[in-house]
C-alpha cells in the first residue's frame, strides 16, 4: 500500500538518529516539515509525552507488529488521560474564576470610595438633594404634571455617564426616547423618577447599590461604579387598573 505524506513524515523521523536528520531532497524537507507540525500540535496538548514509547509505538505501527498494549489497555489509558484533563481544566477555571473575583472585587471598592467621595462632595452643592437610599436628584426644568407611580409606564429621553463623564448610553444620540416600566429599571431609575413631574428635567447621581452594585454591566460600566442620568420625563402612560 502506497504510504501518505504523514506516513512518510513519521517513517523518515523514526529511522534518523535521535535529533538529527538529513534535508537534503524535498521528500526529506516535506517530511521533517510534518514532522515539525505534528510534534508541536502534540506537545502544546501533551508536554511530558515519553518520546521514546512514542517512537516505539511509530516503529510497531509501521513494521506491522503487534502493539504492546491491547485495544483495552489503550482505551483505559486515554480514558484516565481525559478525565485527568478535564480535572485540570476545571482547576484552572475555577482558580481563574476565582482571580477575576477577587480583581472585580478590589476594583468595586476602588470604585465605590471614589463615588462616595464624590457623592459627597456633589450633595454641598445648591439644588441637590440626597434622599435617604442615598440617592441624590438635581431639579433642571420642573415639569407641570403629575409624577409617575411605581406601577406606571414613562417615556424618557435620557443621556447615562459614569462620574468620570464617559457617556456609554443616551437615548438623544439615538433620536428616539425610550419607553419602559418603572418597576423594571435600577433602583435609583425606580425612585428618581417618581420625584419628576410629567415634562420635568432633571439629574440623578445614582450609587452603585442602586445601580448594577459590585457586577458592573458590561464594558463601559465596571463594578461599584456611581452613575450619573440626565432625564426628560415626557409622558407618564397610566396603567389601566390606576386610571
Amino acid at each position: 500500500m502506497k504510504k501518505t505524506l504523514i506516513a512518510l513524515a513519521l517513517s523518515a523521523a523514526l529511522s534518523a538518529p535521535a535529533f538529527a536528520a538529513t534535508l537534503d531532497t524535498e521528500e526529506q524537507k516535506l517530511s521533517y516539515s510534518f514532522g515539525l507540525m505534528i510534534a508541536k500540535q502534540i506537545k502544546s496538548g501533551f508536554g511530558n509525552l515519553d518520546i521514546k514509547a512514542f517512537n516505539a509505538a511509530m516503529k510497531d505501527v509501521f513494521a506491522d507488529a503487534d502493539p504492546q498494549l491491547s485495544e483495552a489497555e489503550v482505551e483505559a489509558v486515554l480514558n484516565k488521560f481525559q478525565q485527568q484533563q478535564a480535572a485540570k481544566q476545571q482547576v484552572e477555571a475555577a482558580e481563574l474564576a476565582a482571580a477575576n473575583k477577587a480583581a472585580a472585587e478590589e476594583k468595586a471598592k476602588v470604585n465605590m470610595q471614589i463615588g462616595k467621595k464624590f457623592l459627597a462632595e456633589n450633595a454641598k452643592r445648591e439644588g441637590v438633594t440626597t434622599t435617604e437610599s442615598g440617592l441624590q436628584i438635581e431639579i433642571i426644568a420642573a415639569g407641570t404634571g403629575s409624577a409617575p407611580t411605581l406601577e406606571d409606564t414613562v417615556v424618557v429621553h435620557y443621556k447615562g455617564s459614569t462620574i468620570d463623564e464617559n457617556v456609554f448610553d443616551s437615548s438623544y444620540k439615538r433620536d428616539k426616547p425610550a419607553t419602559f416600566p418603572l418597576s423594571r429599571v435600577i433602583k435609583g431609575w425606580t425612585e428618581g423618577l417618581q420625584l419628576i413631574k410629567e415634562g420635568g428635567k432633571a439629574k440623578l447621581y445614582i450609587p452603585s447599590e442602586l445601580a448594577y452594585g459590585l457586577q458592573g454591566a458590561g464594558a463601559d460600566i465596571g463594578p461599584g461604579e456611581t452613575l450619573i442620568f440626565e432625564v426628560e420625563l415626557i409622558e407618564i402612560v397610566k396603567n389601566e387598573a390606576n386610571k
